[in-house]
């Protein structure tokens, strides 16, 4: 029976995204022969403790940052479980304390799953000749680099310099069933809403400054709710205070998100941050809420083309796409749809779980 190792930097509580895909992959590989391991960042809750175990998984619990000692722990804490395969999770290929312990046969074929956000700088001149060669080098070590987006996939190979035949990308995935699409009536009021953390690369003051526009060209027909806490959040607060937006409704921490956004009409999504996925995108599509999108990294290859894109950072072109979405409740539903569908055929969890499964079984064969 091959052992699967899935080491992440991730403390699981039982009730995130990460967590189903966790107990989804368990269950998956478990059913094609494999005996699962992972190692986390904290001990789960009893509750997920007792779902992993039934789903034919054990777990180790290390500490992260993934440095020397934690490679140590890892070595010590599996002894007698030597993976055929390891996957990881929120850890860097160039993380060398992992790739030392890949050298040394302590892991078994290495697939490194790549959910960082941020865009690598271009390099010219021998500084670009010496991140090929760091990219080459560790990209001979990793036997597969997984992308979640086609976004992130070619700065990984473009700007990071791994091989590109070893990319390969796999979307993530949602539990739709909790994301239900409720119907939406056509209201005098129009429901506008952001959900996420307050911090300046979730661009934030870009929303504030294309709804101050709006309000300034007289356009009263929406109201405007931002959910989430952060360490802008009093920097945003006092941004509606000096330029008048008292309208402004923040709300803070929510306990239903699927509620949030079933209530909402449009949903924007406005970073200035090179995103790599955008899971709060999928949840709003997949409950049929209009969605506005920067063009922030894989958001635009994300909503495709059941969403609207604007250029991050362009207040007044989001104030243009707010507008048009505010006036047209046809496009509004119609987009609604759209999203729920591309949900349905792109991002659901089983979809996820199935394709790293595959991934990881293509790359032991080989």
């Amino acid at each position: 029976m091959p052992r699967l190792l899935h080491i992440m930097d991730y403390e699981p509580r039982g009730t995130r995204t990460f967590d189903h895909f966790i107990l989804g992959l368990s269950r998956e590989m478990k059913a094609k022969g494999w005996e699962v391991r992972f190692a986390f960042g904290a001990e789960p809750p009893l509750g997920f403790q007792l779902e992993l175990a039934a789903a034919g998984a054990g777990y180790v619990v290390i500490s992260f940052p993934f440095n020397q000692s934690s490679a140590l722990d890892l070595v010590q804490r599996l002894e007698g479980y030597g993976p055929d395969l390891t996957q990881t999770s929120f850890l860097s290929a160039f993380c060398w304390p992992l790739l030392k312990l890949k050298l040394r046969g302590r892991l078994g074929r290495l697939i490194v799953i790549d959910h960082s956000s941020g865009q690598a700088p271009i390099r010219r001149g021998w500084k670009r000749i010496l991140a090929r060669m760091r990219g080459s080098a560790v990209g001979r070590i990793v036997d597969s680099v997984v992308p979640v987006s086609h976004a992130i996939a070619k700065r990984d190979i473009e700007r990071v310099f791994l091989l590109a035949r070893k990319i390969r990308v796999v979307y993530n995935g949602i539990v739709l069933d909790q994301f239900p699409m409720p119907p939406r009536p056509i209201r005098e009021r129009v429901r506008v809403v952001y959900a996420g953390q307050l911090i300046p690369e979730k661009g934030v003051t870009t929303l504030l400054q294309a709804h101050s526009l709006l309000r300034g060209s007289g356009m009263r027909n929406y109201d405007l709710l931002i959910a989430g806490k952060g360490t802008q959040e009093a920097e945003l607060m006092e941004y509606c205070r000096h330029t008048g937006l008292d309208d402004v409704q923040f709300l803070g921490h929510i306990d239903s998100i699927p509620e949030f956004f079933g209530s909402a009409d449009i949903v924007v999504v406005p970073s200035i941050w090179f995103e790599a996925f955008g899971l709060v995108l999928i949840e709003a599509m997949a409950c049929g809420a209009c969605c506005l999108v920067s063009d922030a990294g894989a958001l635009a290859e994300v909503v495709g083309d059941a969403g609207r894109v604007f250029p991050a950072g362009d207040a007044e072109q989001l104030a243009k796409e707010l507008r048009d979405l505010c006036k047209d409740a046809h496009t509004r539903l119609e987009l609604g749809k759209r999203g729920r569908e591309r949900v349905e055929n792109l991002y659901q969890m089983g979809m996820m779980v199935e394709h790293h499964a595959e991934v990881a079984e293509a790359v032991y064969r080989n």
